[in-house]
């Protein structure tokens, strides 16, 4: 994915983070708290999408997408530690009363979801202005191939492992 193709990927989703946003709080209003809280969490998702894109990093799932999220932007000191939490913890709520016939959000935990949707998506926003894009060749910036091949022949002379196929496979891969 070029620079130009992530930020405008990562502009879409933003688009669509807001959406979700809008129509949390139209459902929100009207009392359909357990479908407003799971738009947040959408709002959320996308947002953080957004920002993973601009990165150069895509995600196939939403663990995935929470884990790269902290991985990638929280422990990195991008973003705040909050926003990791409330996107984590939105997911777990939205999967909880999406699933649970027995169990039923209340008005207060889906206003909280809410307003954390509205500081993710408002944070999100503002940090995507001054992130340079990155392309997925080398999606944590410069050096990180060489770092992670370097980890990988450490942890290989770490085992040590004689002979065989993994030896010569992982040799060819090194390099």
């Amino acid at each position: 994915m070029g620079r130009a193709h992530a930020a405008s990927i990562a502009e879409r989703l933003l688009g669509k983070a807001e959406l979700k946003l809008g129509a949390a709080h139209e459902l929100f209003d009207k009392g359909f708290f357990e479908d407003s809280a799971s738009r947040s969490y959408y709002a959320m998702f996308h947002a953080a999408r957004a920002v993973l894109a601009k990165v150069g990093v895509t995600t196939r799932t939403h663990e995935g997408t929470v884990s790269e999220f902290g991985r990638m932007l929280v422990l990195r000191g991008v973003l705040p530690r909050d926003l990791g939490r409330a996107l984590a913890e939105a997911k777990a709520a939205r999967e909880t009363y999406e699933y649970s016939a027995t169990m039923e959000i209340q008005r207060d935990e889906a206003e909280a979801i809410l307003r954390d949707a509205e500081r993710f998506v408002t944070q999100v926003k503002s940090q995507l202005r001054s992130l340079k894009p990155r392309t997925t060749a080398d999606p944590a910036g410069s050096g990180a191939k060489k770092a992670g091949v370097q980890g990988m022949k450490r942890l290989l002379d770490s085992m040590r492992l004689s002979g065989g196929l993994l030896i010569s496979v992982t040799t060819k891969i090194l390099g």
